[in-house]
């Protein structure tokens, strides 16, 4: 999504400031870790992570919103009566239709991995587990239970995964044929994730995913940027994509607004790196796409990819949970870095354009701006006023990015 590689693969090179660190507090309790950081002027969001499913692995979990009017975070909220935004009951990263290259058992293709069981549903037996999970703040192990500040919050995943072709079946043991590496970096509604694939022997992926979204608490509408259509596309019980890739090749992101208008979801893939080439997705299928339980998904790989013994992919990309910033486009918010200097304010306009200000948050007040990358007819001012104005100009459709000095 953005000009720049992601934050949380750059060096760490400093500690975070006090008064950043304080924007955003984790929690641990036993296995369950959440994240929570101002999320607009009467309600602190925390980003949940913790065993899901069937195969009980480390992951994305709830998202949740607590009434709080005060300008800091609570560092200690009453988790009953919060709001829960979006509940989990499925993968944020995805399962594998997967087969061993030799010695499978004649089962048919299913899905494995995720919130995938044996039956290639969210039933069955487990057909993964996580091996080992840590939890970093500022880069710092955070082991014992308990609550502190940070302005980055690492959360990493080994999980091992069964093929559907070496699940245990009558006198056939189980085999795990992959080991994926999870990483997920939280800055205040910002979650990076990358994931690194490795065969522990010779495989073939026929179907991945990889990044998707859960989009109950976001489900009114979704606007694919550079899709078919430079407008919204209804969300609810309604299956749409971003139109087939010989069509709309450069679909790196997709956004999603809840019918009341109050909540956004950003996902976004780096399609410079690994998988995010989908140079495994046929150029008839869509880059992005949603289906009508309530689901959105990136194709991967759709076509037979084999992977060697000892051999990785990976991909890396994305979520970004936010109300909006008020601007004449259809989408303004932030992107948080791994400092200060790595946020970004990204705008994105439809096909008619806009003209007016960004209201941004008073921490960007009075800085100067650079436009790192913007659409043909998009435009910025060069600071941000004192009382926290950007101005900016659209003469149709496009997006801009830009950084603060």
């Amino acid at each position: 999504m953005l000009d720049n590689p992601p934050a949380y693969v750059q060096s760490y090179e400093a500690e975070a400031e006090t008064s950043a660190a304080a924007l955003q507090y984790v929690t641990k309790a036993g296995n369950v870790v959440r994240v929570g950081f101002k999320y607009n002027a009467n309600f602190d969001m925390w980003i949940e992570f913790k065993p899901g499913g069937v195969n009980q692995l480390m992951a994305l979990g709830n998202i949740y919103l607590i009434r709080n009017s005060a300008q800091e975070v609570d560092p200690n909220p009453a988790f009953p009566r919060a709001v829960t935004l979006t509940v989990t009951g499925s993968d944020w990263v995805g399962p594998y239709i997967m087969r061993a290259a030799v010695n499978g058992n004649g089962e048919s293709p299913k899905f494995t991995g995720g919130w995938h069981g044996s039956n290639g549903d969210g039933t069955g037996k487990a057909t993964a587990r996580t091996v080992s999970w840590q939890v970093a703040a500022d880069g710092k192990a955070f082991t014992e239970d308990g609550t502190i500040a940070a302005r980055e919050v690492t959360v990493s995943v080994v999980n091992r995964i069964q093929a559907y072709n070496t699940k245990p079946t009558g006198d056939f043991p189980l085999r795990e044929v992959v080991e994926e590496r999870v990483q997920y970096a939280v800055r205040r509604g910002t979650v990076d994730v990358q994931v690194e694939i490795e065969a522990l022997e010779d495989i073939v992926i026929e179907r991945y995913y990889g990044l998707q979204s859960i989009n109950s608490g976001h489900n009114g509408t979704i606007h694919y940027v550079n899709g078919d259509v430079q407008d919204r596309k209804k969300t609810p019980n309604a299956s749409n994509d971003s139109g087939p890739l010989y069509k709309a090749p450069d679909v790196s992101r997709y956004a999603l607004r809840s019918a009341s208008r109050l909540h956004n979801l950003v996902v976004w893939l780096d399609r410079s790196f690994g998988l995010g080439d989908m140079k495994n997705v046929p150029v008839s299928l869509p880059a992005a796409f949603t289906a009508s339980y309530g689901k959105s998904y990136f194709n991967l790989i759709r076509s037979d990819l084999p992977v060697a013994a000892g051999e990785k992919v990976a991909w890396r990309g994305g979520w970004i949970f936010s109300p909006g910033l008020p601007s004449p486009g259809d989408l303004a918010y932030i992107y948080h870095g791994k400092t200060p200097a790595d946020d970004r304010l990204v705008i994105d306009f439809l096909a008619a354009g806009g003209e007016g200000y960004c209201t941004l948050p008073a921490e960007y007040s009075g800085k100067k701006v650079a436009v790192l990358s913007a659409s043909p007819g998009v435009t910025a001012g060069e600071a941000v006023s004192a009382d926290g104005k950007l101005w900016v100009r659209a003469e149709g459709y496009g997006s801009v990015v830009i950084a603060f000095q």
